[in-house]
């Protein structure tokens, strides 16, 4: 964007100078008057369709690109094209999305990949991000086009994990990307036989805050934990749940949190299969996590529930409700109030070895 200057001049004779950003202004019929701040865009924008790229060593994404023309415009892979590149050719406004190529993860260090067309010799190499909201204007912002990669070292992975949605969050995007299948079937549309297929049942943030199928099938839930399912609760408010009555054996929730990412970790039980299996987790990865720890743990919990870890901010009591785990017949029941819905988009490899040993957990 750029600034107008305007000058005018008072009554009493004095100058008065001010800026002001150019804008664009129009009505639409169903919200009123728009106000927007004026673009200025490159040729084209090339986005990938991640910025941070978790990926398990040795394994293989195949990248997806969003090509957007803000003019005519003929885009070429190199800047000196051969006669067998076959160029894009995009009209004004016309979106394209390709296939970039396949990344494969070899190394263990993060780096860059950044992306360049070439329109006339002339390279394009930013990536387009558009914030909308109904309640502030649009922000349309220019970056680098280029992903990240975040290797982590952890075994293979496989197997069919049901995610049930809550409020919103990428953990089941993120478990797509290290080998996992994601279903995100409703469960009014899923049999009791068939919930028995599915490695692991995850439940999503604040999911007994918002989604009502929880609560309506929670008796399917519980019968397949019994008959050897593993489910996974992540965290949901103390304040709105629609039901205290959460997993098989009663616990209760509070406001209780760690906000310093790097808050030391005290292991309660270090011999448990959640820290061993299939990754033994070990002092770094408690390292590099993002914003906090977690939050809304458990505040008290039946004598089935073993807590795992306990952890807290500085000068205050440690906190052992962040991650406990009941063995329920044949099945278990994890809550955790980790905050995997942070770390795993971020890319943080001791949150993804971690959230697979849950996973696992047998």
């Amino acid at each position: 964007m750029r600034d107008e200057m305007i000058e005018y001049t008072v009554k009493d004779g004095f100058a008065v100078k001010g800026k002001t950003e150019l804008h664009r202004k129009w009505r639409d019929s169903s919200i009123g008057e728009v106000l927007q701040p004026m673009l200025f865009v490159p040729i084209a924008s090339i986005t990938p369709d991640r910025t941070k790229l978790p990926m398990r060593v040795g394994s293989v994404y195949a990248l997806k690109l969003k090509l957007k023309a803000y003019q005519d415009v003929e885009l070429h892979a190199s800047a000196t094209p051969n006669e067998s590149s076959m160029p894009v050719v995009l009209k004004k406004g016309q979106v394209e999305t390709i296939g970039g190529n396949n990344i494969e993860l070899g190394g263990n260090k993060n780096y860059v990949i950044p992306f360049d067309m070439y329109t006339q010799g002339q390279a394009q190499n930013l990536s387009e991000i558009e914030i909308r909201y109904s309640h502030i204007p649009e922000i349309t912002m220019f970056q680098p086009s280029e992903v990240e990669l975040l290797p982590i070292q952890m075994e293979p992975v496989s197997g069919t994990i049901l995610y049930i949605e809550g409020s919103g969050d990428e953990v089941d995007e993120s478990l797509e990307f290290i080998g996992y299948k994601v279903d995100r079937t409703r469960l009014s549309d899923i049999s009791e036989e068939q919930l028995k297929t599915y490695k692991a049942v995850i439940v999503g943030i604040r999911a007994f805050n918002t989604n009502q199928d929880v609560i309506t099938y929670r008796d399917k839930l519980m019968n397949y934990v019994k008959e050897g399912g593993n489910m996974i609760v992540q965290y949901n408010t103390s304040r709105g749940l629609l039901t205290e009555d959460i997993g098989p054996f009663p616990f209760k929730l509070d406001r209780g949190r760690v906000t310093e990412e790097s808050a030391n970790v005290t292991i309660l039980a270090p011999k448990h299969p959640v820290f061993n299996k299939p990754n033994k987790i070990n002092l770094e990865d408690w390292s590099g996590w993002v914003q906090e720890r977690g939050l809304y743990f458990a505040d008290s919990w039946d004598e089935h529930y073993t807590p795992l870890l306990a952890w807290h901010d500085e000068g205050e009591e440690p906190l052992k409700g962040a991650l406990i785990v009941a063995g329920y017949w044949k099945g278990t029941f994890t809550y955790t109030g980790i905050s995997f819905f942070r770390q795993l988009p971020a890319g943080v490899p001791g949150a993804y070895r971690l959230m697979v040993n849950l996973i696992e957990l047998k």
